[in-house]
């Protein structure tokens, strides 16, 4: 979905898409963002999973964090560990939004290296 959706850029080569774990191979190229959509490391793990991150980051880059909570009240939940586990691996969140997917709770933040 995001190569369609970002194919203009990809086209004119001011966007590059790669998918791939934290740590794989194809992961030693540093970005100006980074997207994770239901990775659980970050909350599971997440000294290692925001170290993986801000390593991949480029200065000023930003780590888009998405989740799919089952409903509301879990999404604000999560929100709040996240908010924690964010500033303790030295992020700051940048920005927050949740919203209603079609079978679930949605839940995005924009994070940024603490200091950028």
């Amino acid at each position: 979905q995001a190569r369609a959706r970002l194919a203009p850029w990809i086209e004119r080569g001011r966007a590059t898409v790669v998918q791939g774990a934290l740590e794989g191979p194809q992961m030693r190229a540093r970005f100006d963002r980074v997207l994770a959509i239901n990775v659980n490391i970050f909350w599971t793990n997440p000294a290692v999973a925001f170290a993986s991150a801000r390593r991949l980051l480029a200065p000023e880059g930003r780590l888009l964090l998405v989740f799919e909570p089952p409903s509301a009240d879990k999404a604000r939940a999560l929100a709040k560990q996240m908010e924690g586990l964010i500033a303790a691996n030295g992020f700051v969140l940048a920005d927050k939004r949740q919203a209603r997917f079609r079978t679930s709770a949605g839940l995005a933040l924009i994070v940024q290296p603490n200091g950028s």
